[in-house]
């Protein structure tokens, strides 16, 4: 039998330090296992009789093997896990899953001491660090996890999984034009040849391709029913080419321009900026992409100035935490300082404001930042959230996207 992990009663880890099925028990002086696919004899992976399950199960997961032989040094075969073993082995107590390895996992349990024992509903609760989009879904579909935070490319086969899917609008993708002063790009200095980026958008085309069932095509820098949205601003850049080429004409670009921009690997981003490239080639623009894989490489160059573009995925916050972080003069996704008096004075009216009046001052930032072109938003989405049928309460809202992990209780 050799069947896709992924579709079988897979082996599940375990979150602590358990040996790699306590070789030493077998052989005192097995120092190694060696784990093979019991059909093909093929090695599936190695590890040292002290690594820890978890590591191993891993390493298991992406195998694709259903069973396994367990070898020792001279590959004399010590026993035969099949995957149901595994799980009832681990299940039975195979593990002391009290410990945290930073970067790996991070074990909680309740504190003795806590006033309401009744808001106690977890005798122990495990946070996993999983990179790989797919490894969380094979996780969930496996029962490792209860809980996950999903990704828009993987929400259709989380729904076929049968996994409940919940989800509120979070993030608004698309591009930081940072370079708004000209320092890098002389061309992105002048208003026009922005807004004339973001007339060459075909936001519709690049939701449908990508984000089909879960975002919207968006022209500004908030979310559907968030802070400063207002529907008629989506309205402002329709996908028009011909108008993309008379504003880059009248600026002084009438055969387009080289514009370099960097993106990272999540969310898509790095799709949607292909898209934007084969879309604003047909205006005369060459995006020329970096694509980082190395997420903390990307952060480190796009905040620091390397880049007069970059791709982001920003959640919705309050206009007056929004400021600081996304277009004031010393806000991150600002690196080049650029400052807009007029912004200013609106952000700065809007923080003091209450009630209505804050809610129209919200408008109007956001007006602003849309026609001033600073931004070439292209979809809005929701941030998916994983669970089986393990679980109650796990649900968003517009003004609560992000998941409360207290407010999540065993079924029933």
């Amino acid at each position: 039998m050799d069947v896709p992990v992924a579709h079988a009663r897979d082996y599940v880890a375990a979150y602590g330090s358990v040996t790699a099925y306590q070789a030493a028990d077998h052989r005192k002086d097995a120092r190694h296992v060696f784990l093979h696919d019991v059909v093909g004899r093929k090695p599936v992976v190695s590890c040292a009789a002290t690594d820890r399950i978890s590591d191993v199960a891993r390493r298991l997961l992406d195998s694709g093997s259903a069973a396994i032989v367990v070898l020792d040094d001279d590959h004399q075969a010590l026993d035969v896990l099949t995957t149901e073993r595994l799980v009832e082995w681990i299940a039975d107590g195979g593990g002391d899953a009290g410990q945290t390895v930073a970067g790996d996992h991070y074990t909680y349990v309740p504190n003795p001491n806590y006033y309401d024992k009744s808001a106690v509903h977890w005798s122990k609760v495990v946070i996993r660090v999983i990179t790989s989009q797919q490894s969380v879904l094979n996780a969930l579909r496996t029962g490792q996890a209860d809980v996950a935070v999903g990704d828009p490319s993987t929400v259709d086969a989380a729904r076929k999984a049968g996994l409940d899917v919940a989800a509120a609008p979070l993030l608004w993708s698309g591009v930081v034009l940072a370079d708004r002063g000209g320092t890098m790009a002389a061309p992105l200095k002048n208003p026009e040849v922005r807004q004339a980026l973001n007339f060459a958008t075909d936001r519709a085309a690049i939701t449908k391709a990508l984000f089909e069932g879960i975002g919207q095509p968006t022209a500004q820098v908030t979310v559907p029913g968030g802070y400063g949205f207002d529907p008629a601003l989506n309205e402002t850049y329709p996908y028009d080419p011909a108008k993309a080429k008379s504003l880059l004409a009248g600026a002084g670009y009438p055969n387009g321009f080289p514009l370099r921009m960097a993106t990272p690997q999540y969310q898509q981003l790095n799709l949607i900026a292909q898209a934007l490239k084969q879309q604003w080639k047909q205006v005369g623009v060459d995006l020329q992409i970096t694509d980082q894989a190395n997420a903390n490489q990307f952060v480190s160059d796009t905040f620091g100035g390397k880049y007069p573009a970059f791709m982001t995925a920003f959640g919705q916050l309050p206009i007056w935490m929004e400021g600081p972080s996304l277009f004031l003069p010393n806000a991150a996704f600002n690196p080049f300082h650029y400052h807009d008096p007029t912004l200013q004075s609106l952000y700065d009216k809007s923080s003091r404001a209450t009630g209505d009046a804050k809610a129209a001052l919200d408008r109007e930032v956001v007006a602003h930042v849309t026609n001033q072109a600073w931004f070439v938003p292209v979809v809005s989405t929701s941030l998916p959230y994983y669970s089986r049928k393990t679980v109650d309460n796990v649900q968003t809202s517009a003004k609560e996207p992000l998941l409360s992990l207290t407010e999540i209780t065993p079924a029933g």
